[in-house]
């Protein structure tokens, strides 16, 4: 679990609460039970499998965070003192490091993004904005006429560090 403990605890709250606005069906690596995670009005939320509603506060979130920096541990038990949920923490965390959301000193500071104008591509886009770049100037379009198709290019670079 290297790359989200590796942020800042005001990044990893903003990670945390950007990566679930939509609601996020995720399953405790250790029982094996369902729960949904969204973020609302600046809020994190875990419902878990009987619908039962819990608000993870920002105090517990940034302590959660400051222990799983200074241990890397994916074991619930060693946060059992800061949080009655650091199953469901523990899960967010691995689902979001499997998407590749990196800490800043991992990500390059340019990318340009390329690739057929589709839906696919704008998704791309949409990651790398969620991951904490910002654009960089204007698309560019160009049509390759051998596979008959309108080739997008899209300039972002990391909003928290200098080129």
């Amino acid at each position: 679990m290297n790359s989200i403990k590796g942020l800042s605890s005001d990044k990893f709250l903003s990670t945390l609460l950007s990566h679930f606005v939509k609601p996020v069906e995720l399953v405790t690596a250790a029982r094996k039970q369902p729960f949904t995670i969204y973020s609302e009005n600046g809020r994190l939320f875990i419902e878990n499998s009987k619908g039962n509603k819990r608000n993870l506060s920002e105090s517990e979130l940034i302590e959660f965070h400051k222990l799983l920096t200074e241990t890397g541990s994916s074991a619930p038990a060693t946060y059992q003192d800061i949080t009655f949920n650091s199953s469901y923490l523990l899960a967010a965390v691995e689902h979001i490091n499997s998407k590749q959301i990196v800490s800043s000193d991992e990500m390059p500071g340019y990318r340009l993004l390329t690739g057929p104008d589709d839906s696919t591509f704008c998704r791309r886009v949409s990651e790398a904005l969620k991951a904490g770049y910002v654009l960089y100037g204007n698309p560019a379009l160009t049509y390759d006429s051998e596979k008959k198709t309108v080739i997008a290019a899209q300039a972002v670079i990391w909003q928290d560090r200098k080129l």
